[in-house]
């Protein structure tokens, strides 16, 4: 029933195990767009209570919407965007304690133009909130599926055209530990060059389930943990019907700029 993660107890004991893990943002399921481009409807009483939560614990919440391409998600289509950019107008303008909202459209394939009208137009009705990106890795011979990689001069572009991107790296399916470390590896290095001098965020998914990690991602870049280290980051948790927490990944925030600096943080 809703009740069984709809009260107050519920969504505080979410928040109060977020934060014993040290999440800063959350990035909770919304819900769909239509195939019009409107945002199915929302229950503004739940997530107000969500948001409640969310204050009282320092936590940021930036619901992640969008849809299947070619289905509930039609950026190529003028009409589906300018719908789409209304409702979230009307979302942001109900709840203006949201810190932003984040598009996600699976699969996109890379050079996408539409993407970046769409990205355009939501950004004088997001103005200084953040304008998050579910975006894409680089292609690679160990996952050879064009429409869910970005090429690097995408990414690049992709970035100057919102405040930061969340790149779903943990869909790689590899099972070998070695191959796993030497592939983020040459995300990380990839990714990070992509976006330098753009002034867009870079925040790096992985992994999160409850399972030895062969890798932890260092300030050097490089990947290393010790033997039978475990992420603890919770996962599959549920806040609400219409606002459910699912936690796609970990992020790694990066933050580069056009010297090349960078700082990190786990969250």
């Amino acid at each position: 029933s809703k009740a069984a993660f709809r009260s107050d107890e519920k969504i505080s004991a979410l928040f109060s195990r977020l934060k014993e893990n040290k999440i800063a943002v959350v990035y909770p399921h919304l819900c769909p767009a239509r195939p019009d481009g409107k945002i199915a409807a929302w229950d503004d009483a739940q997530v107000g209570r969500f948001l409640d939560h969310a204050g009282k614990y320092g936590i940021k919440v930036i619901p992640w919407i969008g849809g299947v391409l070619g289905e509930s998600a039609r950026p190529d289509d003028e009409c589906w965007r300018r719908n789409f950019t209304a409702s979230v107008e009307e979302l942001l303008k109900k709840h203006p304690r949201l810190a932003g909202v984040q598009i996600n459209i699976e699969p996109l394939p890379s050079g996408d133009a539409d993407l970046l009208r769409l990205l355009d137009e939501l950004r004088p009705v997001v103005a200084n909130k953040m304008l998050s990106v579910a975006a894409y890795p680089p292609p690679t011979r160990w996952h050879r599926f064009p429409d869910v990689h970005w090429r690097l001069a995408y990414l690049n572009r992709v970035a100057r055209h919102c405040d930061q991107l969340a790149v779903m790296m943990y869909d790689t399916a590899i099972p070998l530990e070695k191959f796993y470390i030497e592939l983020m590896t040459d995300w990380t290095r990839q990714l990070t060059g992509a976006v330098r001098s753009t002034g867009c965020e870079l925040l790096l998914g992985i992994p999160p389930m409850r399972m030895p990690v062969s890798a932890i991602i260092t300030r050097k870049w490089k990947i290393s943990a010790p033997r039978g280290a475990e992420s603890r980051l919770p996962i599959g948790s549920t806040a609400s019907a219409a606002l459910p927490f699912t936690a796609n990944g970990r992020w790694m925030k990066t933050n580069g700029d056009a010297g090349g600096n960078s700082s990190d943080k786990l969250y």
